[in-house]
């Protein structure tokens, strides 16, 4: 027995859309798109030439503070600064996908909640953006932290 299930167009519409891409780009590479090409082959705008639906940035504020010898401070504003930097040149905070450390590359320690709520804060000031936490780790509160940045 064969059956005809008819869907409405809408529908179809839907299940065959297009897939969304995303491109990971480094922190470097919405500040400064000399070091950035010269680093890493890669820039900011020559990205948005080719129209990404999604930008996924690696603000690794504790693996900046080693590179880079800052204070922590120093390292969470300059996340900050490239979350409103991506706004600005992107130009829609949704489209953007801020991710953050949450383990110590060198300790291999999880990195303290209030540590990364001070970091959140600094980026969720500039938009509403998407956050994925690199990596998943069991012990990380993550449950602390969903909910708490809510729109109004």
């Amino acid at each position: 027995m064969t059956m005809v299930i008819s869907l409405p167009t809408e529908l179809l519409s839907y299940l065959r859309a297009s897939p969304s891409f995303s491109l990971n780009l480094y922190y470097e590479t919405v500040v400064n798109d000399s070091n950035s090409a010269a680093w890493f082959s890669q820039t900011l705008r020559e990205a948005m030439e080719r129209d990404f639906d999604y930008y996924a940035i690696m603000a690794y504020h504790r693996q900046t503070m080693n590179e880079l010898n800052l204070e922590a401070k120093k390292a969470m504003d300059l996340m900050a600064e490239v979350a409103q930097k991506a706004a600005t040149s992107i130009g829609d905070p949704s489209r953007v996908m801020i991710k953050v450390q949450v383990l110590d590359w060198k300790s291999y320690q999880i990195l303290p909640t209030k540590e990364v709520e001070t970091l959140l804060d600094g980026i969720l000031r500039q938009g509403e953006f998407s956050l994925a936490f690199v990596p998943y780790v069991e012990q990380f509160p993550f449950s602390q932290l969903k909910g708490k940045w809510t729109r109004p």
